[in-house]
Protein backbone atom coordinates (compact mmCIF):
# COMPACT_ATOMS: atom_id res chain seq x y z
CA UNK A 1 0.00 0.00 0.00
CA UNK A 2 1.25 3.46 -1.18
CA UNK A 3 0.35 7.18 -0.87
CA UNK A 4 -1.06 8.87 -3.81
CA UNK A 5 1.09 10.24 -6.77
CA UNK A 6 3.92 9.50 -8.69
CA UNK A 7 5.54 7.64 -6.25
CA UNK A 8 2.37 5.68 -5.77
CA UNK A 9 2.23 4.27 -9.51
CA UNK A 10 6.08 3.69 -9.34
CA UNK A 11 5.54 1.13 -6.07
CA UNK A 12 2.82 -0.60 -7.23
CA UNK A 13 3.93 -0.61 -11.05
CA UNK A 14 7.29 -2.76 -9.59
CA UNK A 15 5.47 -4.79 -6.73
CA UNK A 16 3.61 -6.06 -9.34
CA UNK A 17 6.20 -6.60 -11.52
CA UNK A 18 7.94 -8.86 -8.93
CA UNK A 19 4.44 -10.77 -8.78
CA UNK A 20 2.96 -8.96 -5.81
CA UNK A 21 -0.85 -8.27 -5.43
CA UNK A 22 0.11 -4.78 -4.42
CA UNK A 23 -2.71 -2.14 -4.15
CA UNK A 24 -1.86 1.70 -4.18
CA UNK A 25 -5.03 3.77 -2.23
CA UNK A 26 -4.62 7.76 -1.45
CA UNK A 27 -6.03 9.06 1.54
CA UNK A 28 -9.08 10.19 -0.22
CA UNK A 29 -10.03 6.49 -0.67
CA UNK A 30 -12.55 5.10 2.02
CA UNK A 31 -11.68 8.53 3.35
CA UNK A 32 -8.38 6.62 4.62
CA UNK A 33 -7.42 10.13 5.78
CA UNK A 34 -9.23 13.12 6.96
CA UNK A 35 -8.07 16.41 8.08
CA UNK A 36 -7.94 20.27 7.60
CA UNK A 37 -6.58 20.93 4.59
CA UNK A 38 -4.10 24.50 4.02
CA UNK A 39 -5.17 27.09 1.91
CA UNK A 40 -1.76 27.98 0.53
CA UNK A 41 1.69 26.84 1.11
CA UNK A 42 5.21 28.35 0.54
CA UNK A 43 7.39 26.29 -1.77
CA UNK A 44 10.63 26.12 -3.35
CA UNK A 45 11.12 25.48 -7.26
CA UNK A 46 14.01 26.45 -9.07
CA UNK A 47 15.69 27.93 -6.24
CA UNK A 48 13.27 30.50 -5.97
CA UNK A 49 9.96 30.60 -3.27
CA UNK A 50 6.38 30.70 -4.47
CA UNK A 51 3.03 30.64 -3.51
CA UNK A 52 1.34 27.25 -4.07
CA UNK A 53 -2.90 27.08 -3.48
CA UNK A 54 -5.38 25.09 -3.55
CA UNK A 55 -2.68 21.81 -2.98
CA UNK A 56 -3.42 18.24 -0.68
CA UNK A 57 -1.34 19.49 1.96
CA UNK A 58 -2.95 19.60 5.23
CA UNK A 59 -2.88 17.90 9.11
CA UNK A 60 -4.15 14.36 9.44
CA UNK A 61 -6.91 14.45 12.17
CA UNK A 62 -7.94 11.08 11.38
CA UNK A 63 -7.17 7.65 10.42
CA UNK A 64 -9.40 4.89 9.32
CA UNK A 65 -8.12 2.29 10.96
CA UNK A 66 -11.18 -0.29 10.33
CA UNK A 67 -9.97 0.04 6.72
CA UNK A 68 -6.27 -0.54 7.33
CA UNK A 69 -7.28 -3.52 9.57
CA UNK A 70 -9.19 -5.09 6.86
CA UNK A 71 -6.92 -4.47 4.21
CA UNK A 72 -3.98 -5.61 6.30
CA UNK A 73 -5.96 -8.71 8.55
CA UNK A 74 -4.47 -11.42 5.63
CA UNK A 75 -1.04 -10.67 5.33
CA UNK A 76 2.28 -9.37 7.61
CA UNK A 77 3.06 -5.86 7.12
CA UNK A 78 6.51 -4.15 7.85
CA UNK A 79 6.54 -0.64 8.00
CA UNK A 80 9.29 1.44 7.21
CA UNK A 81 9.41 4.60 7.88
CA UNK A 82 11.28 7.65 5.56
CA UNK A 83 11.00 10.22 7.94
CA UNK A 84 8.40 11.32 10.50
CA UNK A 85 6.51 8.66 13.24
CA UNK A 86 3.84 6.28 14.05
CA UNK A 87 2.46 5.26 17.17
CA UNK A 88 -0.05 2.36 17.06
CA UNK A 89 -1.81 -0.72 18.96
CA UNK A 90 -1.55 -4.23 16.81
CA UNK A 91 -3.20 -6.56 19.25
CA UNK A 92 -1.75 -5.90 22.98
CA UNK A 93 1.05 -4.51 21.43
CA UNK A 94 2.66 -1.26 20.97
CA UNK A 95 4.34 -0.28 17.72
CA UNK A 96 6.27 3.07 17.35
CA UNK A 97 7.60 3.78 13.77
CA UNK A 98 10.41 5.91 13.50
CA UNK A 99 13.63 6.29 11.44
CA UNK A 100 15.79 2.97 12.54
CA UNK A 101 12.99 1.17 13.28
CA UNK A 102 10.36 -0.19 11.27
CA UNK A 103 7.25 -1.75 12.33
CA UNK A 104 5.97 -5.37 12.24
CA UNK A 105 2.34 -5.42 12.04
CA UNK A 106 0.90 -8.94 12.73
CA UNK A 107 -2.64 -10.63 10.70
CA UNK A 108 -5.88 -10.79 12.85
CA UNK A 109 -5.07 -8.65 15.09
CA UNK A 110 -7.71 -5.10 15.81
CA UNK A 111 -5.06 -2.00 14.93
CA UNK A 112 -5.32 1.20 16.17
CA UNK A 113 -3.82 3.94 15.47
CA UNK A 114 -3.04 6.75 18.05
CA UNK A 115 -0.21 9.12 16.22
CA UNK A 116 0.67 10.27 12.60
CA UNK A 117 3.05 12.88 12.52
CA UNK A 118 2.51 15.25 9.88
CA UNK A 119 6.02 14.94 8.44
CA UNK A 120 5.66 10.62 7.92
CA UNK A 121 6.69 9.07 4.88
CA UNK A 122 6.60 5.47 5.23
CA UNK A 123 7.11 2.25 2.86
CA UNK A 124 5.33 -0.53 3.65
CA UNK A 125 6.31 -4.07 2.97
CA UNK A 126 3.19 -6.06 2.86
CA UNK A 127 3.84 -10.26 2.97
CA UNK A 128 1.29 -13.01 2.55
CA UNK A 129 0.87 -15.07 5.57
CA UNK A 130 0.93 -18.28 3.83
CA UNK A 131 3.81 -17.44 2.09
CA UNK A 132 5.39 -16.18 5.16
CA UNK A 133 4.47 -19.07 7.22
CA UNK A 134 5.82 -21.99 4.95
CA UNK A 135 9.14 -20.15 4.44
CA UNK A 136 9.09 -20.13 8.43
CA UNK A 137 7.86 -24.21 8.36
CA UNK A 138 10.93 -24.68 5.64
CA UNK A 139 13.57 -22.82 8.41
CA UNK A 140 12.38 -24.91 11.16
CA UNK A 141 11.79 -28.37 9.12
CA UNK A 142 8.56 -28.01 11.02
CA UNK A 143 5.06 -27.68 10.56
CA UNK A 144 4.22 -24.41 12.53
CA UNK A 145 1.49 -25.26 15.39
CA UNK A 146 0.60 -21.31 16.05
CA UNK A 147 0.78 -18.35 13.60
CA UNK A 148 4.32 -16.90 13.38
CA UNK A 149 5.06 -14.36 16.33
CA UNK A 150 7.27 -11.41 15.48
CA UNK A 151 8.79 -8.65 17.26
CA UNK A 152 6.40 -5.05 17.24
CA UNK A 153 9.28 -3.78 15.83
CA UNK A 154 13.23 -4.17 13.92
CA UNK A 155 16.26 -2.55 14.13
CA UNK A 156 17.41 -1.08 11.22
CA UNK A 157 20.06 -0.18 12.25
CA UNK A 158 22.36 -2.65 12.54
CA UNK A 159 22.55 -6.44 12.40
CA UNK A 160 19.82 -8.56 10.37
CA UNK A 161 17.35 -5.80 10.34
CA UNK A 162 19.93 -3.30 8.53
CA UNK A 163 20.88 -6.09 6.11
CA UNK A 164 17.22 -6.46 5.24
CA UNK A 165 16.83 -2.66 5.39
CA UNK A 166 19.24 -3.16 2.13
CA UNK A 167 17.24 -5.81 0.50
CA UNK A 168 14.05 -3.60 0.54
CA UNK A 169 15.47 -0.68 -1.21
CA UNK A 170 17.30 -2.75 -3.68
CA UNK A 171 13.42 -3.00 -5.02
CA UNK A 172 12.86 0.61 -3.61
CA UNK A 173 11.63 2.33 -6.48
CA UNK A 174 14.10 5.04 -8.31
CA UNK A 175 12.80 7.78 -9.88
CA UNK A 176 12.84 8.11 -13.64
CA UNK A 177 14.61 4.13 -13.90
CA UNK A 178 13.28 0.93 -14.03
CA UNK A 179 15.13 -2.44 -13.73
CA UNK A 180 14.06 -5.00 -16.21
CA UNK A 181 16.12 -7.48 -14.43
CA UNK A 182 13.83 -7.27 -11.21
CA UNK A 183 10.65 -8.02 -13.36
CA UNK A 184 12.03 -11.23 -14.62
CA UNK A 185 9.64 -13.85 -12.94
CA UNK A 186 12.88 -16.25 -11.43
CA UNK A 187 14.49 -13.12 -10.25
CA UNK A 188 11.68 -11.92 -8.47
CA UNK A 189 10.50 -14.99 -7.00
CA UNK A 190 13.89 -15.70 -5.49
CA UNK A 191 13.92 -12.33 -4.24
CA UNK A 192 10.45 -12.42 -2.57
CA UNK A 193 11.73 -15.31 -0.75
CA UNK A 194 14.45 -13.81 0.26
CA UNK A 195 12.99 -10.45 1.83
CA UNK A 196 10.77 -12.99 3.35
CA UNK A 197 13.24 -15.08 4.92
CA UNK A 198 15.64 -11.69 5.79
CA UNK A 199 12.60 -10.48 7.74
CA UNK A 200 11.64 -13.79 9.53
CA UNK A 201 15.51 -13.72 10.66
CA UNK A 202 15.11 -10.16 11.76
CA UNK A 203 12.06 -9.93 13.37
CA UNK A 204 11.92 -12.98 14.84
CA UNK A 205 15.28 -14.34 16.97
CA UNK A 206 13.83 -17.23 18.41
CA UNK A 207 12.13 -18.42 15.59
CA UNK A 208 16.08 -17.76 13.99
CA UNK A 209 17.51 -19.31 16.94
CA UNK A 210 15.72 -22.55 16.57
CA UNK A 211 16.56 -22.22 12.65
CA UNK A 212 19.86 -23.22 13.80
CA UNK A 213 21.73 -19.97 12.78
CA UNK A 214 25.26 -20.47 12.84
CA UNK A 215 27.58 -23.57 14.22
CA UNK A 216 26.93 -25.22 17.23
CA UNK A 217 28.73 -22.86 19.42
CA UNK A 218 26.91 -20.03 18.27
CA UNK A 219 23.57 -21.66 18.72
CA UNK A 220 24.53 -23.01 22.72
CA UNK A 221 25.04 -19.91 23.38
CA UNK A 222 22.10 -18.23 22.09
CA UNK A 223 20.22 -21.41 24.37
CA UNK A 224 22.13 -20.33 27.44
CA UNK A 225 20.54 -16.55 26.74
CA UNK A 226 17.28 -17.32 25.71
CA UNK A 227 17.46 -20.13 28.79
CA UNK A 228 19.15 -17.98 31.39
CA UNK A 229 18.87 -14.14 30.26
CA UNK A 230 17.90 -12.60 33.86
CA UNK A 231 21.17 -14.03 35.46
CA UNK A 232 24.11 -11.91 35.30
CA UNK A 233 25.65 -13.55 32.42
CA UNK A 234 29.36 -12.96 31.23
CA UNK A 235 31.22 -13.15 28.24
CA UNK A 236 32.99 -16.12 29.39
CA UNK A 237 29.98 -17.73 31.13
CA UNK A 238 28.28 -17.59 27.52
CA UNK A 239 31.99 -18.99 25.87
CA UNK A 240 32.49 -21.43 28.68
CA UNK A 241 28.88 -23.05 28.00
CA UNK A 242 29.82 -22.76 24.28
CA UNK A 243 33.15 -24.80 24.74
CA UNK A 244 35.05 -22.16 22.71
CA UNK A 245 37.05 -19.24 23.43
CA UNK A 246 36.23 -15.70 24.16
CA UNK A 247 37.65 -14.68 20.92
CA UNK A 248 36.09 -17.37 18.49
CA UNK A 249 33.12 -16.78 20.28
CA UNK A 250 32.69 -12.55 19.39
CA UNK A 251 33.94 -13.94 16.08
CA UNK A 252 31.36 -16.06 15.57
CA UNK A 253 27.89 -13.90 16.44
CA UNK A 254 29.85 -11.19 14.72
CA UNK A 255 29.29 -13.52 11.43
CA UNK A 256 25.94 -15.34 12.26
CA UNK A 257 24.76 -12.80 14.54
CA UNK A 258 25.12 -9.56 13.06
CA UNK A 259 26.21 -8.19 17.28
CA UNK A 260 28.49 -9.04 19.63
CA UNK A 261 27.15 -11.64 22.34
CA UNK A 262 26.62 -9.14 25.07
CA UNK A 263 25.05 -6.29 22.77
CA UNK A 264 22.59 -9.45 21.55
CA UNK A 265 22.24 -10.74 25.30
CA UNK A 266 21.53 -7.06 25.93
CA UNK A 267 18.97 -6.07 22.99
CA UNK A 268 17.22 -9.64 24.11
CA UNK A 269 16.74 -8.31 27.81
CA UNK A 270 15.61 -5.17 26.30
CA UNK A 271 12.75 -6.60 23.91
CA UNK A 272 11.85 -9.07 27.12
CA UNK A 273 11.30 -5.96 28.73
CA UNK A 274 9.04 -4.21 26.13
CA UNK A 275 6.56 -7.19 26.01
CA UNK A 276 6.33 -7.47 29.90
CA UNK A 277 5.71 -3.68 30.01
CA UNK A 278 3.26 -3.69 26.83
CA UNK A 279 1.01 -6.28 28.86
CA UNK A 280 1.63 -5.41 32.59
CA UNK A 281 -1.16 -3.75 35.01
CA UNK A 282 0.63 -0.60 35.47
CA UNK A 283 -1.43 -0.78 39.28
CA UNK A 284 -0.17 -3.86 40.24
CA UNK A 285 3.54 -3.66 38.52
CA UNK A 286 6.28 -1.15 38.30
CA UNK A 287 8.87 -0.47 36.01
CA UNK A 288 11.91 -1.51 38.75
CA UNK A 289 9.99 -4.86 39.27
CA UNK A 290 10.33 -5.44 34.88
CA UNK A 291 14.11 -5.06 34.64
CA UNK A 292 14.46 -6.18 37.30
CA UNK A 293 13.13 -9.81 36.32
CA UNK A 294 14.86 -9.39 32.86
CA UNK A 295 18.15 -9.38 34.86
CA UNK A 296 18.65 -4.69 33.79
CA UNK A 297 19.87 -4.48 37.42
CA UNK A 298 20.98 -0.58 36.11
CA UNK A 299 17.95 1.13 36.11
CA UNK A 300 19.19 4.66 34.25
CA UNK A 301 21.26 2.28 31.74
CA UNK A 302 18.41 0.46 31.21
CA UNK A 303 16.21 4.01 30.67
CA UNK A 304 18.55 5.27 28.51
CA UNK A 305 18.54 2.44 26.47
CA UNK A 306 14.93 1.59 25.90
CA UNK A 307 14.06 5.13 25.13
CA UNK A 308 16.75 5.08 22.23
CA UNK A 309 15.63 1.43 21.24
CA UNK A 310 11.81 2.32 21.61
CA UNK A 311 11.15 6.15 21.27
CA UNK A 312 9.58 6.40 24.98
CA UNK A 313 10.41 5.88 28.24
CA UNK A 314 9.40 1.88 30.29
CA UNK A 315 7.00 4.49 32.50
CA UNK A 316 5.37 5.76 29.02
CA UNK A 317 4.79 1.89 27.30
CA UNK A 318 3.84 0.49 30.79
CA UNK A 319 1.25 3.61 31.38
CA UNK A 320 0.32 3.57 28.37
CA UNK A 321 -4.45 3.88 27.91
CA UNK A 322 -6.77 4.49 24.95
CA UNK A 323 -6.16 8.15 23.98
CA UNK A 324 -7.70 10.08 21.15
CA UNK A 325 -5.81 10.20 17.94
CA UNK A 326 -3.47 13.45 18.05
CA UNK A 327 -3.06 14.88 15.05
Amino acid sequence: MAYAGKVNKLIIERLQGLGVNAVGLSGLDGRLLEGKRKAAIRIIEDGKQKVLRDDWTGTIERVNAGLLTTLLDTGYLAVVPLSGRVEARNGDRTIITRPGRAGVYLPGAATTIDLITDDCLLLAVRLERPALERELERLLDRPLRHPAELTADVDLARGPGRDWLELVQTVRPQPGRYNDLLAEPSVAERLGGTLITGLLLAASPDHARQAGRGPAPVRRALDVIEDHYPEPLTIADLATASHISVRRLQAGFRRHVGLPPMSYLRHFRLDRAHELLCRADAETTSVTEVAMTCGLRHLGRFAAEYHDRYGETPSQTLHRREVPMRP
